[in-house]
């Protein structure tokens, strides 16, 4: 893609209070869209629980049996969603064990966008994800990776109209790895919508990573060079 290149800012540039507010408020979108697509999972399994008690209680020798093993089976899949949902929290949760550790930046971004869909849905944008299977493990910090990804990404779902698609791809380039985020679809009148985190913060948190954020000339599609060891 033809770029312009925002560079990489140095981790002193922005102070440290406005990445702790913006790490807050990053956390605070995860589990308040985490806890509300449990609730949702939660009560679809009470009311499936509820419509088959009230089956037995006005008919015990229940003759629909098929249609018993139906609703059990739809039960059991509310629950395998929302133990899924519940797997990928505790790991997004303990990415911040440690401020540095040797990991796979497909697994960080397969979690990241397991808990960001609802956003995507509630805005009626499609996303879809490319991560190629041969990139290695990388030394560096998987919590602001997922951070840094995830306000470009919130960036762009906020700046496409109903229908818009977000392709999130990731490959080894150049001796180190290429996240990419690509918007298709056109930006609603007024132009993009303002990011719910600056880009000097941004910059700075990809400064303290090694990392380098570039724009593509037309806007549509924003890139991640990490540059980190294996």
């Amino acid at each position: 893609m033809n770029v312009r290149r925002e560079g990489c800012a140095d981790m002193h540039d922005t102070n440290m209070p406005d990445q702790v507010k913006y790490q807050k408020l990053f956390m605070g979108i995860i589990l308040a869209s985490f806890t509300h697509e449990l609730r949702n999972q939660l009560a679809t399994v009470k009311e499936l629980s509820g419509l088959q008690q009230d089956r037995i209680a006005v008919d015990r020798t229940v003759q629909d049996v098929p249609g018993l093993v139906t609703a059990l089976k739809s039960v059991d899949e509310q629950v395998d969603h929302a133990i899924q949902l519940i797997s990928f929290l505790n790991r997004f949760a303990h990415r911040m064990d440690s401020e540095e550790s040797f990991y796979s930046v497909v697994n960080a971004l397969d979690e990241l966008m397991v808990l960001v869909r609802r956003l995507a849905r509630q805005k009626s944008v499609m996303l879809e994800t490319d991560f190629a299977a041969s990139i290695p493990r990388i030394v560096g910090s998987p919590a602001d990776l997922q951070m840094l990804v995830f306000f470009l990404l919130d960036e762009k779902i906020r700046g496409l109209p109903p229908g818009g698609t977000i392709l999130v791809r990731a490959r080894e380039e150049h001796g180190g790895v290429m996240v990419t985020i690509g918007s298709s679809g056109a930006a609603p009148e007024g132009g993009d919508h303002d990011s719910r985190c600056p880009r000097s913060v941004l910059l700075s948190v990809a400064g303290a990573m090694g990392a380098e954020v570039i724009d593509s000339d037309d806007g549509q599609e924003t890139g991640i060079v990490l540059r980190g060891a294996w």
